[in-house]
């Protein structure tokens, strides 16, 4: 697997208005991925839960890579090998006002940071 020991857990993504609807941000420093939708921010794992391959993001969805499985936005798996969803995370505003996404931390399945 695509694995990278001792990754830091926390990753800085920039202001909240800085972010449109329906983008998806790669934050490589801790592999994850800062969402926004409607209802607010998420941020899911980007490791794969079938063997730990970083998934990518295409045509509104997450694809794995090595073995092809595939997630919806919400992480949720559609298409096997992996049968569990991508692992939610906190996201939420540092000090300065940005947004910080903390790998470490997981969060219920929906949680969003609505501003």
């Amino acid at each position: 697997p695509n694995v990278e020991p001792e990754e830091p857990t926390k990753g800085s993504a920039g202001r909240p208005e800085d972010f449109t609807i329906g983008q998806a941000t790669f934050l490589k420093e801790n592999r994850t991925w800062l969402m926004r939708d409607a209802a607010g921010f998420y941020a899911l794992s980007a490791t794969c839960t079938h063997l730990g391959c970083t998934v990518r993001w295409e045509n509104g969805r997450f694809i794995c890579p090595c073995h092809g499985s595939e997630y919806d936005a919400a992480g949720q798996p559609r298409q096997g090998p992996a049968t569990r969803p991508l692992t939610p995370v906190r996201v939420g505003l540092n000090a300065e006002g940005r947004l910080e996404v903390d790998r470490a931390r997981a969060v219920p399945i929906g949680f969003r940071l609505a501003l």
